[in-house]
Order: C-alpha cells, then structure tokens, then sequence
C-alpha cells in the first residue's frame, strides 16, 4: 500500500486550528498573571509611582519658571512706575515754572 500524503486543513480548519493556538497563548499569559497577581501590582504601582515622580518634578519645575517670570515682571513694574513718576514730577515743575513765566510776562 502506498501512503497517502497528510490532507492539508481545508480554509475552515485552518481557522479553528490557528484561533485555538490563539486562545491557548492567552489563557497560558492569563494564567502567568494570575499566578503572580502580588508582582504585578508591585510592578504596576512602581511605575505610576516613577510616573507621578515624573510629572511631579515637571510641575515644580514649572513652578519656579512661573516664579522667575513674575519676579521679572514685579521688577519691570516697579522700574516703570518709577520713571512715570518722574516724568510726572518732571511734568509738574516745567507747568510752575511755565506759570512763573506767564506771571512775570504779566
């Protein structure tokens, strides 16, 4: 007798088969999480741990950047305020001495 050469899995078969490895790997990674449940949360909360470390320190750094900007900008306040001051000083005297003048015209 001669032997017949395996019959290759028809569309369908083929299917089921490669579905059926599918599911078996992901009920195999299922079972690995399962069985390590403690190490995975160990696992988890390191990292949002690292991660709000992470947006922490962008904060703060934020946070002294802000600072430094309203620092500049207090000062740049106060040194305008200082010349508007002066010409307004500056203002009031030229109009008495302009009076003055006006008087003595008289």
């Amino acid at each position: 007798m001669t032997k017949m050469p395996p019959k290759k899995p028809s569309e369908t078969e083929f299917r089921k088969q490669k579905r059926g490895r599918e599911e078996e790997a992901y009920y195999q990674s299922r079972t690995v999480c399962i069985s390590h449940p403690c190490e995975q949360l160990k696992q988890e909360v390191e990292m949002m741990q690292a991660s709000h470390k992470k947006e922490l320190d962008k904060m703060k750094q934020s946070a002294v950047q802000q600072s430094q900007r309203l620092e500049a900008a207090q000062k740049r306040i106060a040194e305008l305020e200082s010349q508007l001051a002066k010409k307004e000083h500056l203002l009031l005297e030229q109009k008495k001495y302009l009076e003055d003048v006006k008087t003595q015209a008289k």
